[in-house]
């Protein structure tokens, strides 16, 4: 074999595996960029499904709490107490010519540690009436 045949053969062997290269390297391309978006598109949809599972979670646990701690199933009643209380001290007048300085003080005092035992409270409803008793005996 001459000199310049190894080298034609040399080349053309280079030939065929740059080739080979170029199609390894473009289908692997091919094959990431799928890869890649079937990636993409799984996250969107796992964080779309995080997203509502998240909300409905959210949405239990609030409820749970408000029954919990606000008894929020018995709704109706605490609409209707807070009505009565309502209507209450509408009726209500305060006479404030007839009370001296210190009834008045004392008054406002009492009233102010009702209400703040009243956020404190667990029986709020109990709690509501024994304040409107206050009120109404103090008028």
């Amino acid at each position: 074999m001459s000199s310049n045949e190894y080298v034609e053969t040399v080349t053309l062997m280079m030939e065929k595996q740059d080739m080979y290269l170029m199609w390894f390297l473009g289908i692997l391309g091919v094959v990431l960029v799928f890869v890649g978006f079937l990636q993409w598109r799984l996250s969107s949809e796992q964080i779309k499904k995080i997203k509502s599972e998240t909300k409905a979670e959210a949405r239990k646990e609030i409820i749970d709490e408000l029954i919990q701690n606000y008894s929020v199933n018995s709704i109706h009643e605490i609409l209707n107490v807070l009505q009565e209380t309502v209507d209450t001290v509408k009726n209500l007048t305060f006479d404030v010519s007839s009370m001296t300085i210190g009834q008045e003080f004392d008054f406002g005092i009492n009233l102010f540690y009702f209400l703040k035992e009243l956020e404190n409270s667990t029986n709020k409803e109990e709690d509501i009436t024994k304040c409107l008793l206050y009120t109404s005996r103090c008028v």
